[in-house]
């Protein structure tokens, strides 16, 4: 996890070196369905445009129908889990 989090830093930090607006936003709900439900009910989600993750496979489908539902892209970092990608456009 630790990895993909220093990725993504790494990645928003050289796009910002590049006069590109990035703002990077990490949210950690542990394997907690119900905290990772809740978070997804946040209108402040609906600001974001692209979204890695989830990284448990307990919470793919309810990260599936989310961006399928709002139209937001999510990139899996995770392949085991990608079932999804097949029938959603918007889950890679």
């Amino acid at each position: 996890i630790v990895d993909i989090v220093k990725a993504a830093q790494y990645a928003a930090d050289s796009l910002q070196k590049k006069s590109r607006k990035i703002e990077l936003k990490i949210f950690d709900t542990g394997k907690d369905s119900l905290a990772f439900a809740q978070l997804l009910s946040k209108e402040s989600l609906m600001d974001i445009d692209i979204f890695i993750g989830p990284l448990y496979g307990t919470h793919q489908k309810m990260m599936s129908d989310f961006c399928l539902k709002n139209r937001k892209l999510v990139l899996n970092p995770i392949s085991q889990y990608g079932s999804y990608s097949g029938t959603n456009p918007y889950f890679y």
